[in-house]
């Protein structure tokens, strides 16, 4: 090969923006005369997910627990009486026992509240729920 024919050789492996914008006009007016068959294969596609949606059981299913034990990795600033009352041996820190951290969140649960309070209990021969029995016991009718 001459040094013309290696340099020609050289030049046509490049690609110009103008060829580029070429190609993707090219690219964009073959998607738009096909319209119709991508439309097709996006409309069977959705409607077989849904299906397998549909029909598939759910696999994640679990009871929900709460750990109130341990210390769980509570500082001192965020729990001072925990901490308080772990170095004094009163089983609030890392010892062991409930934490009252824990303890007091869990309790500000309004999904563990509604579980609690709504669950019918027989007190004293009388069946209710739990909330009305604390309402009665405590006089909070008022």
């Amino acid at each position: 090969m001459s040094q013309n024919q290696q340099e020609y050789v050289i030049q046509n492996d490049e690609i110009t923006l103008k060829d580029l914008i070429l190609k993707f006009q090219e690219y964009f007016l073959e998607i738009l005369r096909n319209w119709w068959v991508i439309g097709i294969a996006m409309v069977i596609m959705a409607a077989i997910m849904y299906i397998r949606a549909r029909l598939t059981p759910p696999s994640y299913t679990s009871q929900v627990t709460f750990m109130v034990s341990g210390g769980g990795g509570q500082n001192a600033a965020a729990n001072p009486v925990a901490s308080l009352l772990g170095q004094l041996g009163g089983g609030g820190g890392a010892g062991g026992g409930a934490n009252p951290f824990k303890v007091m969140q869990l309790s500000k649960s309004r999904k563990i509240l509604s579980k609690v309070l709504f669950h019918s209990v027989e007190v004293m021969g009388k069946e209710d729920y739990i909330a009305n029995h604390l309402i009665e016991h405590y006089d909070y009718r008022e």
